[in-house]
């Protein structure tokens, strides 16, 4: 059982796999980014961006898909980039990308 799963087990056992309420969905995580942008220690930071992706998960599966097949296909989509590491910005450049997510896979 991968950690996607078993935070879909989680969220089944709670009830909340309902229909995906967006405006709520993306509030929760909001709210967690808003914690970790506050948090004083790297622990808090950490905490904040794990409940990030345990809300994300909850929403992707609520909307009907598989969370799994959705982050290899993420993967893939940014695993076929290409471009460099820009120092001044600190941030990686695209310049090209090979592959297109198929979501529908996931469905």
């Amino acid at each position: 059982m991968t950690i996607f799963d078993r935070i879909v087990e989680f969220n089944k056992q709670r009830h909340l796999l309902k229909d995906p309420n967006w405006e709520k969905e993306f509030s929760f995580i909001a709210e967690e980014m808003s914690e970790g942008l506050r948090a004083n220690d790297v622990d808090g930071k950490i905490d904040a961006l794990a409940d990030i992706v345990v809300f994300a998960t909850g929403a992707m599966k609520k909307a009907g898909y598989n969370p799994n097949i959705i982050m290899e296909e993420v993967m893939k989509h940014i695993e076929s980039d290409k471009g460099y590491y820009d120092d001044k910005q600190g941030k990686y450049i695209k310049t090209e990308r090979s592959y297109t997510p198929d979501f529908n896979k996931a469905k």
